[in-house]
C-alpha cells in the first residue's frame, strides 16, 4: 500500500509540474561539407544553438540564439542592420506589439533598442506577453536574429533591464516553477532546453539523492558567471598522468563555442609532438584573431593528446575527456583537435563549450546560483515503469472489489432452488422404492 501512495504522489507531481521544453539545434551558416578543412574550426567556434518562438498577433517564428554568458533578451526588428538571410521580427505586422518609441535602450551588443512587449507562444501552447528589447542597430560583429541570455541580471547602465530577463519573467507569469534549466543534447547538433522543473526530473535513471549542486563563480561585481573551480587538472597517458594544474583553476561554460579553449600549460605538454608532425607535413596549425588550433591527416597517431581530467572534489567526480572526445573528423578525413588556445595571452583559465555539455548533464539554477550534477548511483524506476505499475495495481484492485462483491453480497434464491429442510430423495432411489 505504501508503494501505491508513493507512485500516485510521484505521478501527481509529474502531472502538475510546470516546465517548458524547447527543441534546439545548431545553426549552420553553410554546409559543413563545403567548408575547407583549414577553416572548419573557425566556423564551428561560433556554434550557435537556436530555438524558435512564435511572436506577435500573426505568430512569426523567430530564431533565438542561446547564451550562457549573457542576460539579454532581444530580437532584431525589420530595420536592423543584420544579414539579409537572417529572420527579422516584422514588428509592423503585429497588432499586439507595445513599443516604447520615445526613448531607446543602449546595451553593449546594440546601440539602439526599444523596450517592447508582445505575445509569445510557447511549445506547451501557452501564450503570454513578455518584455523584450527590439533591437534596431547592432554592432557590426554581432549579426543575429535574437538572443536569449540564460544568466541572471548583472550591473548595467539601465537597471530596469532586470525586468527583461527571459527566465525570471517565465516564473513571474507562473509558466515555470523554478529558475533552473538544462541543456540536454541528443547528438552534437540538437537537443532540448528544459526550463523550470525540479532538477531530479531531468534524469530518469538515478536516485534524487545522487544529485549534487555547488555554487557557481561570482565576479568582483557580484555577478554570476556559469563556471566551476577545479581542484586539479591532469593530462593522462598510458604511461602515466601529469598534472597540468596543481592549484585550483576556473572553468567557464559557453554554449557558443564548439570545443574547449584550453590553458597554455596543456599546450606546453603537447606542442613538441605537434611541431614534429607539422615539420613532417602530417599536421597543420591555423590562427584566427583570438585563437589557434591544430588538425592532422587521418592516418596520424594522436595518442599524445591523451585524456583530459578535471577534478571537482565537491561534486565527487572527475570529468574526463578521452582522445575520442577531443577529436572531430571532417568529411575529408582530417582529425581536428577540439582544444584551442588563445592568441596573444597565456591564460590559465579554461572555457568549455558544448563539448562538455554534450557529455555531462548539468543543471543550472538561477535562484540559488548553483550548478548541479548527477552522480551515478542506485537505479530507480522510470516514468513508464511507474505508470505501468500503477495500471496493474488498479486492475488488481478492481478484480479484488469484484471478487469481494460476489463473495459477500447475498444471492437471490431462484424459484427452482430447494429449501434447506426439504427431504430430498434422488430420482434413482425413488425408482427402486416403487419397484419394491
Amino acid at each position: 500500500m505504501k508503494l501505491t501512495y508513493i507512485i500516485i504522489i510521484t505521478l501527481f507531481f509529474k502531472i502538475s509540474s510546470k516546465e517548458i521544453r524547447f527543441p534546439f539545434k545548431r545553426h549552420y551558416n553553410q554546409k559543413i561539407s563545403e567548408i575547407p578543412s583549414q577553416e572548419l574550426m573557425k566556423k564551428l567556434h561560433d556554434s550557435n544553438m537556436e530555438i524558435f518562438i512564435e511572436i506577435g498577433s500573426n505568430s512569426q517564428k523567430i530564431p533565438f540564439y542561446l547564451r550562457l554568458d549573457q542576460y539579454s533578451f532581444f530580437t532584431s526588428c525589420s530595420e536592423a542592420n543584420i544579414d539579409k538571410n537572417l529572420i527579422k521580427f516584422m514588428e509592423k505586422e503585429s497588432t499586439t506589439l507595445e513599443k516604447d518609441s520615445k526613448e531607446y535602450f543602449s546595451y553593449q551588443y546594440f546601440s539602439v533598442g526599444y523596450k517592447s512587449r508582445d505575445n509569445f507562444k510557447f511549445p506547451n501552447k501557452i501564450t503570454k506577453k513578455l518584455n523584450f528589447i527590439l533591437a534596431t542597430d547592432l554592432i557590426r560583429s554581432y549579426n543575429v536574429s535574437g538572443i536569449i541570455g540564460l544568466k541572471n541580471y548583472e550591473k548595467s547602465t539601465d537597471f530596469s533591464i532586470k525586468d527583461y530577463n527571459f527566465l525570471v519573467q517565465l516564473k513571474k507569469l507562473e509558466i515555470i516553477n523554478n529558475l533552473d534549466f538544462v541543456l540536454k543534447f541528443s547528438n552534437k547538433d540538437e537537443g532540448e532546453l528544459i526550463i523550470g522543473e525540479k532538477p531530479h526530473i531531468y534524469d530518469n535513471n538515478y536516485d534524487e539523492e545522487k544529485f549534487l549542486s555547488v555554487r557557481t563563480l561570482i565576479n568582483e561585481d557580484n555577478d554570476i558567471i556559469w563556471g566551476l573551480n577545479f581542484n586539479t587538472i591532469s593530462h593522462s597517458l598510458k604511461n602515466g598522468k601529469k598534472n597540468i594544474m596543481k592549484e585550483s583553476q576556473k572553468g567557464y561554460f559557453k554554449i557558443k563555442i564548439d570545443g574547449i579553449l584550453g590553458a597554455h600549460e596543456y599546450e606546453d605538454l603537447i606542442i613538441d609532438d605537434f611541431k614534429k608532425l607539422i615539420n613532417e607535413g602530417k599536421c597543420f596549425t591555423e590562427n584566427t584573431i583570438s585563437f589557434r588550433y591544430y588538425y592532422c591527416d587521418k592516418n596520424v597517431n594522436m595518442d599524445f593528446i591523451g585524456n583530459l581530467e578535471f577534478e571537482h572534489s565537491d561534486l565527487k567526480t572527475i570529468f574526463t575527456f578521452s582522445k575520442e572526445d577531443l577529436l572531430y573528423y571532417d568529411n575529408k578525413g582530417y582529425q581536428h583537435f577540439l582544444v584551442k588556445f588563445q592568441n596573444g595571452v597565456r591564460d590559465k583559465n579554461w572555457i568549455f563549450g558544448k563539448l562538455f555539455l554534450e557529455k555531462y548533464l548539468l543543471v543550472f539554477n538561477l535562484e540559488d546560483n548553483t550548478i548541479g550534477y548527477y552522480l551515478k548511483g542506485k537505479r530507480r524506476f522510470s516514468g513508464i515503469i511507474i505508470l505501468v505499475s500503477l495500471l496493474i495495481l488498479i486492475i488488481i484492485f478492481l478484480i479484488y472489489m469484484l471478487y469481494y462483491y460476489i463473495k459477500k453480497v447475498p444471492r437471490k434464491k431462484r424459484s427452482y432452488e430447494l429449501e434447506e429442510n426439504y427431504d430430498y430423495i434422488p430420482q434413482t432411489r425413488n425408482k427402486i422404492l416403487l419397484s419394491n
